[in-house]
């Protein structure tokens, strides 16, 4: 008979206070997974994977993915009673190792809804990566939202419908690739101003450029400086390793191809339309027509 039902036993984990409680945010293909591997990379954390998907919690219909404000009563008090009294940790991956201390949770859509569970949490990273080099992964493995998503998000705020109206009246969202971009500047001009006081802001290109001094300052945003410190060759390691979400290599000696691989599948044209959503979205202090990130993030 089994007296500790997983469910359970992941439930009070989550919610227990004398464990680490961490969160992991960003966009899909942002290098969400593979930054809480590096996290995890000794597996003393309990990992929950897209814990807060819209269709898992909200029961969202099958052409949406993002959950946005408008989805939720007004009150915080409902969004715990669909997500943190919920059943959703029940089916998630076994523990790697008995000494665990904490749970991480890495989810692609719950930046949408900052504002209600950042309280939950010890420690919140939202990961930021090239609007670029996100829509052109996001082309290679699938589709990522629906009109009905781009529709909810746009209808988020009025300025959101004007700067969105703006780019289809130019006609510079000519593809998938664009609508990807448009999509990236949409859900960061609704997350920023919320994570901005509240998480840990990492660029993907600074943890792939930069990874022992970025992920020190990571380790020491946990309060694990002792951590990395002691086990700084181990981790690195774990940097180089390819994420779970990704085919193909992910050794650090390819940093070109994972910065930059989608230069060679875009026409010029084709990019500086992208960069032109970008600058009308005012989000053009983060990637001004380059690769890597410009300055960190600002309040509107």
């Amino acid at each position: 008979m089994d007296f500790y039902p997983k469910n359970k036993i992941r439930k009070f984990l989550l919610h227990a206070n004398e464990h680490t409680k961490l969160l992991v945010l960003g966009d899909g293909r942002s290098g969400t997974t593979w930054l809480a591997d590096v996290l995890n990379y000794d597996g003393r954390y309990l990992d929950f994977f897209e814990s807060y998907h819209g269709r898992r919690v909200l029961r969202l219909p099958d052409n949406r993915i993002y959950p946005t404000s408008g989805d939720f009563a007004s009150s915080s008090a409902h969004f715990k009673k669909y997500v943190l009294n919920s059943n959703i940790f029940a089916d998630q991956q076994a523990p790697r190792g008995f000494a665990v201390s904490g749970c991480l949770v890495k989810d692609i859509t719950s930046h949408m809804v900052f504002s209600l569970l950042y309280q939950e949490f010890d420690y919140r990273i939202y990961i930021i990566r090239n609007p670029l080099a996100v829509a052109s992964s996001k082309e290679r493995y699938g589709r990522w939202h629906s009109n009905a998503d781009l529709q909810k998000l746009i209808d988020t705020s009025p300025k959101l419908r004007t700067l969105s109206d703006c780019c289809f009246s130019r006609c510079l969202v000519k593809s998938r690739f664009h609508e990807y971009v448009l999509v990236w500047c949409l859900l960061n001009k609704i997350a920023l101003p919320q994570v901005l006081s509240y998480a840990f802001i990492v660029f993907y290109e600074d943890l792939l450029l930069n990874p022992e001094q970025s992920f020190y300052d990571l380790f020491a945003y946990i309060d694990q400086r002792r951590r990395f410190n002691k086990y700084r060759s181990r981790i690195l390691r774990a940097v180089g390793k390819r994420s779970k979400t990704t085919s193909g290599s992910y050794l650090i000696n390819d940093e070109a191809t994972r910065l930059h691989g989608w230069e060679k599948y875009k026409s010029k044209t084709e990019i500086s339309l992208a960069y032109k959503i970008i600058e009308i979205f005012e989000l053009d202090y983060l990637y001004q027509d380059n690769i890597v990130p410009q300055n960190v993030p600002k309040k509107d």
